[in-house]
């Protein structure tokens, strides 16, 4: 891993584990302060309108990324192509929502007033722009800015929620209007920043849009099947179950899926790279960072295994401790899917999502079958049990695929070697270097 390369991996790391700490701030605050009904409830507007979004997004922020580096195409032609998209999109996939409102609300919202979906309606705009804007900045490696807007946009809402809610004595209207303010903020300050980086360009280029459309349409299946597969067991939770049982599971999901930094910090920073890659290359930087990641991951897993349970009750109360019994199954299951994040950036830098998509695919409908079967006989712990099959199913799938392709040994995807090992002596000295140079001007002062 080239210097340069390790130095922006783990910086988009470090800024997604501050983010996560501050998160879990504003997460600890909401579950003490709302009670495990009342978050549940909140869990599910706000996962709501991400949902809304993966189903119309059309896969353009990974096709932004794909025609600036490979196609070569201005950052300021792509922008303007994007705005026009999401606004169709947006009227379109708002539209359709409201036309199955009633249904949306008993079912996916378990009842709650229609002022929460209009709520969650009103987000989808915004978090549209976020999801295409960010594919931009990653198009043209300005990941400080991605790093930057995470990092300020979770401590702001850490201190408005904790003002809100504990220094206002807000409920749950006051939690929701925090996050609705928070993500017009951020998000317009997002569209600024691209456009003072790229500018706009009124030229419409048909060509261009039905390339994006093409390359993205097949990223788009994948990013709904995922997607899916990630908060299917969530819904069925709530479908199934009761608000409650979504605070419990939600709150387990969020620790275990706070391995998934590891993945997606490493996968923000290489796709690009693999984008405008030889083939040889990409197979080997592939490699390399699924041995990073099985290797990172496993380690994490295994110490949130031990402490997670006990880390629930001291954080969160004694009313959530069940949130600790499915951690016991998600863990094993989210490190499994680290590996699948890698793994499936391959093959989309390469235009071949159908691979993505037929593992994603199967392993949702896998999904679906054992949450239906486990969480009336097991509870939440049945939804981590069939996260965890349904996880490995996909992993081992796209495993089978990359092998077929670059002709590797499974070791070279699993094992981490001593070479690997010299990344991490390299940023422990790094640290240090640092640390001396900072002290140094200290002493002498």
């Amino acid at each position: 891993m080239a210097g340069s390369l390790r130095k922006v991996t783990i910086a988009t790391f470090v800024a997604g584990l501050g983010a996560f700490v501050m998160n879990l701030g504003m997460g600890i605050i909401t579950a003490r302060m709302l009670g495990p009904n009342a978050r549940g409830i909140f869990t599910l507007v706000a996962v709501l309108p991400h949902t809304v979004v993966t189903f119309v997004k059309l896969g353009l922020a990974q096709a932004s990324i794909y025609s600036i580096r490979r196609e070569r195409v201005a950052p300021a032609v792509v922008t303007t192509h994007l705005l026009v998209i999401t606004a169709v999109a947006t009227a379109v996939g708002v539209g359709l929502m409201y036309s199955f409102k009633f249904q949306a609300i008993h079912v996916l919202l378990k009842g709650a007033p229609s002022l929460y979906f209009t709520f969650s309606m009103f987000l989808v705009p915004f978090l549209m722009i976020e999801s295409h804007f960010f594919g931009v900045l990653q198009g043209i490696d300005h990941f400080e800015i991605f790093n930057r807007r995470r990092l300020l946009g979770s401590a702001l809402g850490l201190v408005c929620m904790f003002v809100a809610l504990i220094v206002l004595h807000g409920r749950l209207l006051a939690a929701m209007v925090v996050t609705a303010g928070l993500t017009i903020l951020m998000d317009g300050w997002l569209f600024i920043t691209v456009f003072r980086l790229c500018g706009f360009r009124r030229a419409w280029d048909g060509r261009l849009m039905k390339s994006m459309l093409k390359f993205g349409t097949k990223s788009h299946l994948q990013g709904i099947a995922t997607h899916l597969h990630f908060r299917a067991d969530m819904y069925l939770v709530a479908a199934l179950l009761n608000p409650s049982e979504v605070a419990f599971y939600s709150i387990s999901t969020r620790l275990a899926e706070l391995l998934l930094f590891i993945p997606e910090s490493l996968g923000f920073v290489i796709f690009p790279r693999q984008a405008a890659s030889a083939l040889a290359e990409l197979q080997e930087v592939t490699a390399r960072s699924c041995r990073h990641v099985m290797f990172t991951t496993t380690l994490g897993g295994l110490v949130l295994m031990l402490l997670g349970p006990r880390l629930v009750v001291l954080w969160y109360g004694q009313n959530y401790a069940p949130a600790g019994a499915p951690l016991y199954y998600l863990t094993p299951g989210v490190v499994m899917m680290s590996l699948f994040e890698i793994l499936s950036r391959n093959f989309t830098s390469q235009n071949r999502q159908g691979i993505n998509i037929t593992a994603s695919g199967t392993a949702l409908g896998c999904n679906v079958l054992l949450n239906l079967y486990l969480i009336p006989r097991m509870g939440i712990s049945g939804a981590g049990l069939a996260t965890l099959l349904s996880y490995s199913l996909a992993t081992l799938m796209l495993t089978y695929a990359y092998l077929a392709a670059s002709g590797k040994k499974l070791r070279e995807l699993f094992i981490i070697r001593l070479t690997d090992l010299i990344v991490y002596r390299r940023l422990i000295e790094d640290v240090l270097g640092r640390r001396a140079t900072m002290a140094r001007p200290a002493a002498q002062g």
